[in-house]
């Protein structure tokens, strides 16, 4: 039996919830009365999520881990490959807006892991303008070109980075 924060579930729901192991888990053919704390009879018990510092398979408990499968991720700086990316999508950009930009800094970036990632991208782009961008990058094996989905112009400094 394994005691989580949850409840208390078999070894082989374990198995199933939380990864693989080089070999199957015992099943316990008699597990005895369900506990207190553990799911109603006849219910599998609820996934919870690995928590930081913790292998799957494993009960090594850690930090809660900070990610929202499909959300956006917390704004971060930008960093050189975000720079890369944004360089990459500027000529769409050019082209849909109908004029260039001498300047083209990114300076923050959200992530949102989709079929693919999507980046949302502030960009500075001289004065005080600054354009958002969300970025499309598909999976390695579509071997697909970075795709601008959508911008938002007449932004400014202060203005958060949100989904759009």
């Amino acid at each position: 039996m394994y005691k989580g924060t949850l409840g208390t579930c078999t070894r082989r729901q374990v198995y199933f919830f939380h990864g693989t192991r080089s070999k199957q888990p015992e099943i316990n053919t008699n597990p005895g009365p369900a506990p207190a704390a553990g799911p109603a009879p006849g219910r599998a018990p609820a996934l919870r999520p690995l928590l930081g510092g913790e292998r799957r398979g494993k009960g090594t408990r850690g930090e809660a881990a900070v990610m929202l499968c499909g959300g956006a991720s917390a704004t971060k700086p930008a960093t050189s490959e975000t720079q890369k990316i944004a360089d990459e999508v500027k000529p769409q950009l050019e082209e849909k807006e109908g004029k260039t930009f001498d300047v083209f800094t990114a300076v923050e970036f959200k992530t949102q892991v989709v079929a693919g990632t999507n980046y949302f991208i502030k960009v500075h782009v001289g004065n005080d303008e600054f354009v958002h961008l969300r970025v499309f990058k598909s999976l390695p094996h579509e071997n697909k070109p970075l795709s601008l989905h959508g911008y938002q112009s007449s932004k400014l400094k202060h203005d958060e980075l949100t989904y759009f």
